[in-house]
């Protein structure tokens, strides 16, 4: 019998046995062993409308169709001006809209064009827009508008938009009382006391566009970053840099019709960083999924390009076309899967990890 009850006693106990009674005992519900219940865990995904931006962003481990804008974070996009931030802004509108999520714009630097977001199948009509004064305001709404949302029952999820971070003043500079430092000091402010748990909380996320400036703080030349940079290293989840790329302009006709571009992961916990891809941006169409996909395997050799024509041996049969018949040609053939799956594959080729 002593023996049975030194077992008995010696009996491991589960974490969600511990996690209960201390509920029941100090009359709380804060512990639990389940760790989805987590705020910091990121179990739903926005597509950004672009297959090579999400690979970039994803979690090799836990599977290509978790990556893009995460649920409940704070992702910065910034770069230069004019290299296609606001294209991707769009796309990522539209496909939010497309989804069923709540599309709320913050448009600082009044820009938001209807015949451009119409050429790039977004109608301003489907999302909502809203035009703080200052920083400070713009977390202030943002979380009052999720808290009324929310007061309403409604749950679906919540992405806002914001163009541009740098072209939103302060406070302090809106009542002409700009100080050193202080879009830094509102940036902090408003994502640590305004949004907090408020975006896990309330099943939203927040992208930030941004500007990109060179402070001459190394000896080197400079440092690249954005502003207020420092308060969004520490507090964006995930931050895009976009930039240029090398003799990157797209002709059609010796007439300049849009660039190329290199997104680059600069910083995240939640994935792996310093993974880049190519895109392609058009000035009337915006960022465009199967040109950036066709450049992408043909610089990969699945798909071969030689004198403006572009071959794909595929099954034993090939298939030929021009770079801008691509995108019709392989959904008259039903080959989207098919370029899907190898635009993964080339891409885990590159990242494995």
């Amino acid at each position: 019998m002593a023996a049975k009850t030194r077992k008995k006693e010696n009996s491991p106990v589960s974490p969600a046995e511990i996690a209960k009674m201390l509920n029941s005992s100090l009359k709380t519900q804060v512990f639990f062993a389940d760790p989805t219940k987590l705020l910091s865990n990121v179990d739903r995904w926005l597509p950004t409308g672009c297959q090579l931006v999400d690979l970039a962003s994803g979690q090799n481990h836990m599977g290509f169709d978790r990556g893009g804008i995460p649920l409940g974070r704070v992702v910065e996009l910034y770069g230069p001006p004019d290299v296609g931030k606001s294209s991707m802004a769009i796309l990522v509108a539209r496909t939010a809209n497309v989804n069923g999520w709540i599309v709320i714009y913050i448009d600082a630097e009044h820009a938001l064009d209807r015949h451009r977001c119409n050429l790039m199948g977004l109608n301003l009509k489907d999302i909502i827009h809203m035009q703080p004064a200052y920083i400070e305001q713009a977390f202030e709404y943002v979380t009052g508008a999720l808290v009324k949302i929310r007061e309403r029952k409604i749950n679906t999820p919540v992405i806002f938009l914001w163009d541009t971070l740098a072209r939103t003043k302060t406070r302090e500079q809106y009542e002409g009382k700009d100080k050193l430092g202080s879009r830094a000091r509102a940036v902090r402010s408003g994502i640590v006391n305004h949004l907090g748990d408020s975006l896990p909380l309330h099943k939203a996320s927040l992208l930030i566009l941004n500007h990109m400036v060179t402070g001459n703080i190394t000896s080197g030349g400079g440092l690249k970053d954005s502003p207020g940079g420092t308060a969004l290293r520490h507090e964006a989840s995930l931050r895009w840099y976009m930039t240029f790329l090398s003799g990157g302009r797209i002709k059609k006709s010796e007439k300049v019709i849009g660039t190329r571009a290199k997104l680059i992961v600069q910083e995240s916990n939640i994935c792996i960083p310093k993974r880049e891809v190519g895109i392609s941006v058009f000035f009337d169409r915006g960022v465009d999924n199967d040109d950036s996909n066709l450049l992408f395997l043909s610089a990969s050799k699945v798909i071969n390009e030689n004198a403006g024509w572009y071959t794909w041996e595929l099954e034993g049969k090939e298939h030929k076309f021009r770079r801008w018949d691509f995108g019709t040609y392989i959904r008259e053939n039903k080959l989207q899967e098919i370029v899907r799956d190898e635009v993964n594959k080339s891409f885990m080729d590159i990242y494995p990890n």
